[in-house]
């Protein structure tokens, strides 16, 4: 009998014989692998990396919903595209000579009080997200982020299907 960690490694026909929930173990665990990517910040790319998650449906609709009584769409679209980006991120990375990445002891109010000194001390998290990136390129960024995490949902249900479908007699 396979342990664990040999079962993790299954694919394809080898997935008859296993179990559901050892397969289900294994598409968890292929799932969390893709649960993030680190993306260049607009304007500072060359020194700082971002790193992103999945930010599933119910919680974008809740932020969506939370600033519904902003009158003024663009401003209620900025603040929805930033609070996403709140949501999604992760960590932050340092971008060394090399190009390799280091993880940074950053936040987006560390962050933003670093690059702009002059900002007040009670900076929100939003605030400071805007300034970093700024409100001309925020609306791109966020896009490319919808575009990875929508793909990243399409994959783990394309795979999640498939999966479950050798289940099925």
């Amino acid at each position: 009998m396979a342990t664990t960690e040999e079962q993790a490694e299954l694919t394809g026909a080898e997935l008859e014989g296993t179990s559901l929930e050892n397969r289900l173990r294994r598409h968890r665990s292929e799932l969390d692998r893709y649960q993030t990517e680190k993306f260049p910040v607009p304007r500072w790319g060359r020194m700082v990396h971002v790193e992103l998650g999945v930010v599933g449906y119910k919680r974008l609709a809740r932020i969506a919903d939370s600033h519904r009584r902003v009158r003024d769409e663009p401003t209620r679209n900025l603040y929805i595209g930033a609070d996403a980006l709140l949501a999604a991120t992760v960590a932050f990375y340092e971008v060394k000579a090399d190009g390799s990445l280091e993880p940074a002891d950053l936040d987006w109010v560390k962050f933003a009080r670093a690059a702009y000194p002059e900002l007040d001390a009670a900076t929100s998290a939003r605030v400071a997200l805007i300034k970093v990136i700024g409100d001309d390129l925020l609306p791109e960024f966020v896009q490319e982020w919808r575009d990875w995490n929508r793909e990243r949902g399409e994959d783990s249900d394309s795979e999640l299907a498939a999966d479950l479908g050798a289940t099925r007699s």
